[in-house]
């Protein structure tokens, strides 16, 4: 049995895109901040739709953010997310682009495990257990290792053919793998946590 208080430890870090390959030429983008039991999640799949939306609690701001100074967005929309099920996790969805208009574009169903371009997971210690980064294909789960997830996790999946995955010709070089920016938790992470 999962207590509540260790639910609310664990975190996850979502940066999604309109163009999940070329994060910094998408119209739009979106991070997803998750307070939860990462276990729970990955064991029985992480879901979420229109009707987790606290929509009382939805407006949009206009401003630059000063952590991430080559940031071309300035117009946000604020989404809170409560779980409906029984997991226990709570979300924030910041979706961004460059004007209201381009910011209408983001329809909250284009918000799918296609469209993420990187994710960390946290455990309550704030070390970094899960690591999915599309653009170099380089991932990795601590915890389950390549147990196929569901729902909104990009990696790894039975269903997908868009993931990670390395191609037939890729599989058969080898290749050190890279783990600095995994260990250091410092190059690749994306926008500032503040996003």
């Amino acid at each position: 049995m999962t207590s509540k208080v260790q639910s609310q430890q664990d975190t996850l870090k979502f940066w999604i895109a309109s163009d999940p390959t070329d994060f910094k030429a998408s119209i739009w983008v979106a991070s997803l901040s998750v307070k939860c039991n990462l276990v729970d999640l990955m064991r029985g799949g992480f879901f979420w739709s229109e009707d987790n939306i606290e929509v009382e609690k939805t407006y949009v701001i206009k401003e630059k953010d000063p952590e991430w100074k080559e940031n071309p967005y300035s117009h946000h929309q604020i989404l809170s997310l409560q779980d409906t099920r029984t997991t226990g996790w709570t979300a924030q969805v910041r979706i961004s682009a460059n004007s209201y208009g381009a910011l209408a574009m983001c329809k909250f169903a284009e918000l799918d495990h296609t469209s993420i371009y990187q994710t960390y997971g946290h455990n309550s210690e704030n070390k970094l257990v899960y690591h999915f980064l599309r653009s170099k294909h380089e991932s990795i789960n601590c915890i389950f290792g390549d147990m196929p997830l569901e729902g909104f996790w990009a990696w790894p999946r039975a269903d997908d053919d868009k993931g990670p995955r390395k191609s037939d010709e890729d599989e058969n070089e080898e290749t050190p793998t890279d783990h600095a920016h995994v260990q250091a938790g410092v190059a690749d992470q994306g926008p500032p946590s503040s996003w």
